[in-house]
């Protein structure tokens, strides 16, 4: 796909081309400014040795909801980029923060958990066409995104999934 290719993912948007085809979609992407500015004004009420990488989340939380929002609005490939890097990214950001934090997981593990955690890359190659599923070959027609593209947040939700086993497993 080029940057500039248009993305019919939603149903909301149809076939149609037009900035505003996407209102609730690109409308709900408020949620996510609200609440970075939110987390923000929050964390500057807390003394500054209690704020450490919270401004890394913030950032992230605004970012999403930036790159939503343009992706809601153009749906190209560009925006698209805008929008699932920043989701990713965040992701990885607060699975390594979960694993230093609260399992008490030395950094060193905790990269290396994150290198062999399911690859968000990889879940981006899985198919789906004609009843099957999985890496097509050649030979395969009419494949495409598995989930209407939504197969890459598997991995988070395993991760939340082990996370909080262990946690409530550690009480």
């Amino acid at each position: 796909m080029s940057l500039s290719q248009h993305v019919f993912l939603y149903c909301e948007r149809g076939s149609n081309e037009a900035l505003f085809a996407e209102p609730l979609n690109a409308a709900s992407n408020a949620s996510f400014l609200l609440a970075a500015l939110a987390a923000l004004l929050l964390l500057l009420r807390r003394p500054r040795e209690m704020r450490s990488n919270h401004y890394l989340f913030i950032a992230l939380v605004f970012l999403i909801g930036v790159g939503s929002l343009a992706f809601h609005l153009l749906a190209d490939g560009a925006s698209l980029l805008a929008d699932v890097v920043p989701i990713d990214v965040f992701m990885l950001v607060y699975l390594g923060f979960a694993l230093n934090r609260f399992l008490r997981v030395p950094p060193g593990w905790t990269v290396l958990i994150l290198i062999a955690s399911p690859n968000v890359v990889l879940t981006m190659q899985v198919k789906c066409w004609g009843g099957g599923s999985g890496f097509p070959g050649a030979e395969v027609t009419g494949a495409s995104e598995c989930l209407n593209g939504s197969l890459v947040y598997v991995p988070a939700l395993l991760a939340m999934a082990i996370v909080g086993g262990l946690m409530a497993e550690r009480k």
